[in-house]
């Protein structure tokens, strides 16, 4: 399916300072997010295309800026302008946001569709998701497109049940990717998808499961405009 328009897929590394998707790929890009908006009045969806990285899996990679110097010149505007890109070029985009929470978040998590936020069952990391859910709940519909992902489900470290996490953050958990340390380093060591290292795994399943349910094919084109998050924050 990689080489078929209806499923062609990019990851955006939007984790600006500290992206690490190239290093978990194993590619060497060519181009970044700061050579592509540099580009942005020379650029349609061939040329964008072709500026991007292309992953053994057929997968389309966007990475961060190489320097920080060149992360700290890409504004919220300038992130808002290529979301609408390479939402224009590719049926599904995919962003892997930052490690805190920057105003280049703030924007994907205004334009997403859909919102991921993993999890794992521990108190620190329930507090701080209530935390952020709060702060979505003062927007209009953004809670509404959050789905919960509890990663490492089953390991013996879990301090929360799954019962106690969905009453402390009034959201039903979605999806659970069992604890699988060893295999997901691995894959990453190597730069492959778990696919190519544990095939048919209940990890890999559950995988399979979030990218079926969140497929072009199976989402709901419908969309209610959005109140702007950008304005509201900048």
């Amino acid at each position: 399916m990689a080489g078929s328009r209806e499923f062609e897929t990019i990851l955006l590394d939007l984790d600006l300072m500290f992206g690490s998707v190239d290093a978990c790929l194993d590619i060497i890009p060519e181009n970044t997010l700061f050579n592509v908006v540099q580009s942005f009045d020379r650029l349609d969806p061939t040329l964008l295309k072709r500026s991007m990285t292309r992953h053994a899996s057929g997968l389309y990679v966007l990475p961060h800026p190489v320097t920080l110097e060149d992360a700290a010149k890409i504004d919220p505007e300038t992130v808002k302008r290529l979301l609408g890109l390479l939402k224009a070029a590719f049926p599904c985009l995919i962003i892997d946001t930052s490690k805190g929470l920057q105003s280049s978040d703030l924007v994907a998590f205004e334009m997403a569709d859909v919102i991921l936020m993993v999890v794992v069952l521990d108190l620190t990391c329930l507090r701080n998701t209530s935390r952020l859910l709060n702060l979505f709940k003062l927007y209009e519909g953004m809670v509404d497109r959050v789905k919960l992902v509890v990663n490492r489900a089953g390991s013996v470290e879990t301090e929360i049940s799954l019962k106690k996490a969905e009453e402390t953050l009034k959201l039903p958990i979605s999806w659970q990717v069992p604890v699988a340390v060893k295999l997901f380093q691995t894959a990453r060591i190597r730069g492959v998808p778990i696919s190519k290292v544990a095939s048919g795994s209940r990890s890999h399943q559950a995988i399979l499961e979030i990218a079926r349910a969140l497929s072009p094919a199976s989402s709901n084109k419908s969309e209610k405009p959005r109140k702007g998050l950008f304005a509201a924050f900048f």
